[in-house]
């Protein structure tokens, strides 16, 4: 949110600095307008080891798939 609230920077910027989909920050932008972006996230349960680890080698696929295609 400092980015893009302070720096200036736009909502594509910010997303591809932090590797986040458009659509989510700008749900967390629109949120912090509303006053609501603490409130966010309250009823999701935590994730399970599993699906941590899933997370985690989805994004090593997709480095590895990137760099191949952009590297």
């Amino acid at each position: 949110m400092h980015l893009h609230a302070v720096d200036g920077l736009t909502v594509p910027e910010v997303a591809k600095r932090l590797s986040l989909p458009q659509g989510t920050l700008k749900n967390w932008v629109y949120a912090a307008r509303q006053g609501k972006l603490a409130a966010m996230g309250k009823n999701q349960k935590p994730l399970t080891e599993l699906e941590m680890e899933l997370a985690r080698v989805k994004g090593l696929v997709i480095g590895q798939y990137s760099s191949r295609l952009y590297g």
